[in-house]
């Protein structure tokens, strides 16, 4: 298994850097997007002439579908021109090599769309007891690339092995754990194993404390060139506090993206941490006319439009 880090010092040699590690790749190659990164992202492709194919069946939550995983067959310089562009703006993709062909990869796909974790609210299920651990089964998102970038350096080699399938090699663009990431299947491996992809709870908590330092890391930076004054005489742990108090209080308001976590932060280190006990913006926030990252959005641009008509009036 190689999961190097490339250290890329501007967008220009990103790019580059990217594009050669792609073009290394053996075909067929294919991407992964998640649709949550994009307001229509099967429209959007439609308009660009690409086909996609999405990793949930037909006939459950559309929004859910919608903002799932979609498959996408990198078989000429366009669409692989577009896909490499989308990649490099944000982390919206994980790309395959696999040599069976599309069908198999996405079969395997879906195979690992969903995984087993230790079932937290089992008291005592830790397997000290002698008991076996049991487990439940939980989505994988395995097409954001800084999630699976944040597990292949964790994995066994029979997880590994399960988590490529007929896959030869897995090329992402995680931000979170500084940039471009490789994993190659070794050429002397065994069959993967059959059933869920099954994640121990040591790697599961590797995982958390990994996301916590980077969500952490890119959270306070926000915060210390969007509220300066305000984060000016706090340490970086007083401030790393505030960031995961901002994150569990926007999730109770049911924010779940960084930019709207990031705008929630904002808002509440800039009012001495009194928005959260205004009912009328909680209100709007849960219950406004979008879902809350959407009703977030709303209420910075509203924000701001205020702001710039008191700034004229004054």
């Amino acid at each position: 298994m190689e999961t190097p880090k490339l250290d890329l010092p501007n967008a220009e040699n990103a790019a580059r850097a990217f594009r050669a590690a792609l073009d290394t790749l053996p075909g067929p190659l294919f991407a992964v997007l998640d649709g949550g990164q994009f307001d229509d992202l099967e429209d959007e492709l439609a308009d660009a002439g690409i086909t996609s194919r999405s990793l949930f069946l037909g006939g459950g939550d559309e929004a859910m579908r919608r903002d799932g995983p979609w498959l996408v067959a990198l078989n000429n310089r366009k669409t692989s021109t577009h896909i490499e562009e989308l990649a490099l703006e944000k982390p919206c993709a994980v790309f395959w090599s696999c040599h069976e062909g599309e069908q198999a990869l996405w079969r395997h796909l879906r195979s690992i769309n969903e995984i087993m974790i230790p079932d937290d609210r089992i008291e005592g299920n830790d397997g000290k007891s002698g008991t076996p651990v049991k487990y439940e089964r939980v989505l994988f998102r395995h097409w954001d690339p800084n999630v699976l970038g944040s597990f292949l350096p964790l994995l066994t080699a029979e997880q590994f092995m399960r988590l490529f399938g007929p896959a030869t090699a897995i090329l992402i663009n995680a931000t979170s754990q500084g940039g471009l990431k490789r994993a190659l299947r070794p050429e002397h491996s065994s069959k993967p194993t059959k059933g869920l992809l099954t994640i121990r709870r040591d790697q599961l908590a590797d995982v958390d404390s990994e996301r916590r330092a980077a969500y952490c890391k890119q959270m306070s930076a926000h915060l210390r060139e969007m509220a300066p004054q305000e984060t000016a005489g706090m340490s970086q742990q007083e401030l790393n506090d505030r960031v995961l108090k901002y994150e569990a209080s926007g999730n109770q308001l049911g924010l779940t993206q960084e930019r709207s976590l990031g705008i929630w932060g904002f808002l509440m280190i800039a009012s001495g941490d009194r928005f959260e006990h205004q009912p009328e913006i909680k209100r709007f926030v849960q219950s406004g006319p979008g879902t809350p990252d959407e009703n977030m959005e709303t209420l910075l641009y509203q924000m701001t439009r205020l702001a710039g008509t008191v700034g004229e009036v004054s």
